[in-house]
C-alpha cells in the first residue's frame, strides 16, 4: 500500500496547502512525488512534483525535471520550472539560480536583480538596469534595503539601487524592526536604516531584532563570533533598540523571542524568559522549543510534554516524541505508534496508528 511521507502529514491541521508525497511501497523511502492539501484534505495541487517547498507570500517553489519555478496556492505555474534552483519570496522578490549565474525574480517571474562576469546588479521589471552589475553578491531585501557585498565587505541598497550603506562592514544579517546587526573588526552592533550606529560594536555575535529584543553574545573565542551552538563558550543576553542590556549576559545559550518567551539554557537546562527577563520556566528541561500557538514542547528525562506560557505542564512529559502545535492539534508519538492531543492536552486520538497519516484520517473522519 502506498503512504505519505510523515514529513508531509504532521502538520496536516496546520496550513493552508501542505504537503502531500507519494512514496516508494517500502514506506517512507525515496518520494516519487509531491503536491499540496489544504486543511480539509482536499487536493488542490496533484502530486507531480520531484520536490516542492511551503509557501511563503502566497508562492511555493516546486521542482519538476530537475529544474525549480513557482506555484501560486491555486496551484498554477506562476514562473514554470526553468531555474536551477529558487529560494523562498522574500518582500516580493526570490532569487534563482541558472546555470552559474543567479538573480531575483519577482511574483510574475521577471527578474529583479542578476548577475553576469560574476558580479551582481540589480534591473527593474522592464529590465532597465537599476544598478549595473559590480556587486560580488546581493542578498534578499528586508524592510526595503538588500544587503550587498563587495570583495570582502557588506553595505545595503535601497530598491532604487541608492548606495543607502557603503560597502565597510565585515559581515551583516537583514534589517528587523528598523535595525539590522553588522561586524566591524570582529564585533557586532547595529545600525538603522540610514547607516547610523545605534548599538556599539562590543558583542561577539548578534541576531536579528524580535518582539523588540536582540539576542546578543559577549566573549566568544571563536572566529567573528559565528556560532549558534550551547558549547559553554560565552554567555548570551538580550539588548533593547537603545543598546540596553534588558536581559543580562547570563546565559549559556538562548534563542530569540517568539509569543513573549525566549528559551534559555543555563548549566545542561532549559527554560524560558520573558521581556523583563523573568525567568517564567526556570531551567530544568533536557530540551525546550519554541511556543507555537501558546504551548512549547519540552523533553524531560527522555519525554516529551507541553508548558503553557505560565510555566504549567499542559500535558506533563510522558510521550517518546511530540511535534509543535498547529491549528489547536499537536502529532505525539509513543513507541512506534502516532496518535494527535489537543491544547488541553485531551488525546485526541489516542497514540495507536502505525503512521501519522492515519490519525490524521481519523481526525478528518471525526470533523463535522
Amino acid at each position: 500500500m502506498k503512504k505519505c511521507s510523515l514529513l508531509s502529514v504532521i502538520c496536516a491541521l496546520a496550513v493552508l496547502c501542505v504537503f502531500v508525497a507519494l512514496a516508494d511501497n517500502a514506506g517512507y523511502g525515496k518520494l516519487r512525488a509531491l503536491g499540496y492539501i489544504d486543511s480539509a484534505g482536499k487536493e488542490v495541487v496533484p502530486p507531480i512534483y520531484d520536490y516542492a517547498r511551503p509557501f511563503s507570500e502566497g508562492l511555493a517553489a516546486v521542482q519538476s525535471g530537475g529544474k525549480w519555478g513557482v506555484i501560486d496556492s491555486a496551484g498554477k505555474e506562476v514562473v514554470p520550472p526553468r531555474y536551477d534552483r529558487v529560494r523562498d519570496f522574500s518582500e516580493g522578490l526570490a532569487a534563482v539560480q541558472s546555470g552559474n549565474k543567479y538573480g531575483f525574480i519577482d511574483r510574475s517571474g521577471k527578474l529583479a536583480a542578476v548577475e553576469s562576469g560574476g558580479k551582481w546588479g540589480v534591473i527593474n521589471q522592464t529590465g532597465k538596469e537599476v544598478v549595473p552589475p559590480r556587486y560580488d553578491r546581493v542578498h534578499d531585501f528586508s524592510e526595503g534595503l538588500a544587503a550587498v557585498q563587495s570583495g570582502d565587505k557588506y553595505g545595503f541598497i535601497d530598491r532604487s539601487g541608492k548606495e543607502v550603506v557603503p560597502p565597510s562592514y565585515d559581515g551583516a544579517g537583514n534589517f528587523s524592526e528598523g535595525l539590522v546587526e553588522v561586524n566591524s573588526n570582529g564585533k557586532w552592533g547595529f545600525i538603522d536604516h540610514s547607516g547610523k550606529k545605534v548599538v556599539p560594536f562590543i558583542y561577539d555575535y548578534a541576531m536579528d531584532f524580535s518582539e523588540g529584543l536582540a539576542l546578543v553574545k559577549s566573549n566568544d573565542p571563536g572566529p567573528g563570533g559565528h556560532t549558534h551552538r550551547a558549547d559553554g563558550t560565552g554567555k548570551w543576553g538580550f539588548i533593547d533598540p537603545s543598546g540596553e542590556e534588558v536581559v543580562p549576559l547570563i546565559y549559556d545559550y538562548a534563542v530569540s523571542f517568539s509569543e513573549g518567551l525566549a528559551w534559555v539554557y543555563l548549566d545542561g537546562k532549559w527554560g524560558f524568559i520573558d521581556h523583563s527577563g523573568k525567568e517564567v520556566v526556570p531551567p530544568r528541561y533536557d530540551r525546550a522549543m519554541n511556543f507555537s500557538e501558546g504551548l512549547a514542547w519540552v523533553k524531560l528525562d527522555g519525554k516529551w510534554g507541553f508548558v503553557d506560557q505560565t510555566g504549567k505542564e499542559v500535558l506533563p512529559p510522558s510521550y517518546d516524541n511530540a511535534w509543535p502545535f498547529s491549528r489547536g492539534f499537536a502529532s505525539v508519538k509513543s513507541g512506534d505508534k502516532y496518535g494527535f492531543v489537543d491544547r488541553s492536552g485531551k488525546k485526541v486520538v489516542p497514540p495507536i496508528y502505525d503512521d501519522a497519516v492515519e490519525a490524521v484520517t481519523h481526525i478528518r473522519s471525526n470533523m463535522p
